[in-house]
């Protein structure tokens, strides 16, 4: 190992300290080990919302225009994720949502959820709400990841997520 001298002082037991450096210090292509404690916080972030909408009418899980793709840094990162979506459903029948993550061509369906709605409506009436979903994905590596919405109906009657602003897709990747 190489002595670098930073300062006058030298590094004598190969410890960079932030005052032995006076300018900045390039680490791109490093790998960089925190102290232990130094965990949760955003290293990266990507957010997008849907540029169009669409009709179902399935009982299968379906994806949505909300995908999105992040680079872990490190495998032992978290993934926080979270969607927002607008379902417009027909004679009030219920929908389910899940998380898809595709690593490598191969796909995974992560925290399929339901939603009910309850309210008794005659045929032909619709109802609209919007909803929020979070989840944390542990996925153990540093190659790209995509993360795509799904969604299905409980019935085969219609589900349409119109093309609205609301309708987006947060991936966080979180220091462990």
């Amino acid at each position: 190992m190489a002595l670098i001298k930073v300062n006058s002082q030298g590094i004598t037991d190969g410890t960079i300290l932030g005052e032995d450096i006076n300018s900045t210090f390039d680490l791109t292509g490093k790998t960089v080990t925190l102290p232990a404690g130094v965990g949760g916080k955003v290293l990266q972030s990507k957010y997008m919302q849907s540029s169009s909408g669409t009709t179902l009418a399935s009982t299968s899980l379906t994806d949505l225009p909300l995908t999105n793709t992040i680079t872990p840094s490190s495998a032992s990162s978290k993934i926080f994720i979270q969607f927002f979506i607008q379902a417009k459903l027909q004679n009030g029948e219920g929908y389910g949502t899940a998380i898809k993550r595709t690593i490598s061509a191969s796909d995974t369906t992560l925290n399929e959820m339901e939603s009910y709605y309850c309210l008794n409506y005659t045929t032909g009436g619709e109802f609209g709400t919007p909803n929020s979903y979070m989840f944390e994905d542990s996925p153990n590596t540093t190659s790209e990841i995509t993360y795509t919405v799904q969604v299905k109906g409980n019935s085969a009657a219609n589900i349409e997520i119109p093309n609205a602003s609301f309708n987006s897709l947060l991936i966080m990747e979180i220091a462990v």
